[in-house]
């Protein structure tokens, strides 16, 4: 309740003493004088924000890939992780290479290390029910934040995806999380070195977690990929490029800091790079000749990650992540979740769509790779 001369219904202004008629601004300093706190906001005002914020915002939407395919793929990849854009990021430029050899990908096909099974899905079709939320069930207390299971009651899948086949992860909650998309065959907790799959009984074996993967076990899986796999056949996975730990934000500034004598400093970035600077990177060469003495033919081996790309992957948003799941649990629980993630979904993708379809340059940081079973 504003204080008033009882006389003049003036307003004295709290800023310069000087007394207005009742305007919204003081009519001397311009001081805010009937305009509503910020903390006077009720949750139907954030709401209404929050709506009209997405219709203005959609006057700039312009994606277009030039392929259905492409733009379906872009939209449900940041509908997964709209709260880290840079797997968004990651797992689109992943599926865009991909998508040129679809080719090569027949029924069944073995996910190993599947994780959720979203990213096959949304590869073999599928679409997400917008109002699942892929962040529902994060524990923070854990290193590995996604190690749960999100137990959701919803449909996960507006669309269903093509027939996969098999999936097979070493975590426990992975495999369940899969296990409620109701897409796959079968579904294995086991270790990729020792596959629980039948001789021949794969058509086509695709990975993305190749990279982690040490030297003393890659015969050991790719003898098994061979087993498992039916003759004349393809394995398909992905491999971080000889160029991988330069192309990092944070493994170039370790070395530059620990040449610079500033050891702390170095050891400050290390938890920064979070293991990632130990992913092997492996050259084109390294491949050809593995892959061979394993009896597999290389015939497909391109990048589809630039250095560039790899930076934005590398630092991207989980530093503020807890401080965005606070946001998204606040909304979450006064039934706004829906209308903030509809916002940040729109955001993000217009932003970084010109970012992802820029051609690459040439320092390759990831490569797609595709062999023959061969034998």
């Amino acid at each position: 309740m504003e204080k008033t001369d009882s006389y003049l219904n003036k307003i004295k202004c709290p800023e310069c003493n000087v007394y207005s008629n009742n305007n919204i601004f003081c009519h001397n300093c311009r001081y805010p004088l009937k305009v509503l706190k910020l903390s006077d906001y009720k949750n139907q005002d954030f709401v209404n924000f929050l709506n009209h914020l997405h219709c203005v915002l959609k006057v700039f939407n312009q994606i277009d890939f030039k392929d259905t395919f492409l733009d379906q793929i872009f939209h449900e990849l940041f509908v997964m992780d709209w709260l880290r854009p840079e797997s968004a990021i990651f797992n689109f430029m992943q599926l865009k290479s991909l998508h040129k050899y679809r080719s090569y990908f027949h029924y069944p096909t073995l996910d190993m290390g599947c994780g959720n099974g979203l990213i096959s899905s949304i590869f073999f079709g599928g679409k997400l029910n917008f109002d699942f939320d892929n962040y529902g069930s994060i524990d923070l207390s854990n290193t590995d934040v996604y190690n749960s299971h999100t137990g959701s009651n919803i449909n996960i899948l507006s669309k269903k995806p093509s027939p996969i086949g098999y999936g097979i992860d070493i975590k426990v909650n992975s495999i369940n999380n899969a296990k409620d998309l109701n897409v796959f065959d079968d579904l294995n907790v086991g270790d990729i070195r020792n596959l629980p799959f039948e001789n021949n009984s794969v058509s086509t074996v695709f990975s993305n977690m190749i990279d982690d993967i040490k030297d003393d076990d890659l015969s050991q899986t790719f003898k098994e990929i061979y087993r498992v796999l039916r003759p004349d056949q393809y394995v398909i996975f992905t491999s971080p490029s000889e160029d991988y730990r330069n192309s990092l934000f944070y493994y170039p500034e370790i070395i530059r800091l620990i040449k610079a004598d500033k050891a702390d400093k170095a050891q400050q970035y290390k938890q920064y790079d979070r293991g990632r600077s130990h992913w092997l990177p492996r050259t084109t060469t390294f491949w050809k000749d593995f892959l061979e003495v394993h009896s597999f033919k290389l015939e497909v081996c391109e990048s589809f990650l630039d250095d560039r790309l790899l930076k934005i992957w590398d630092v991207g948003l989980r530093p503020f992540f807890p401080k965005l799941l606070e946001i998204r649990n606040e909304f979450n629980n006064n039934n706004m979740l829906r209308e903030l993630k509809s916002v940040i979904v729109e955001i993000f993708e217009n932003y970084f769509f010109n970012i992802v379809n820029k051609p690459l340059n040439n320092k390759s940081s990831f490569l797609i790779i595709i062999a023959k079973k061969i034998g």
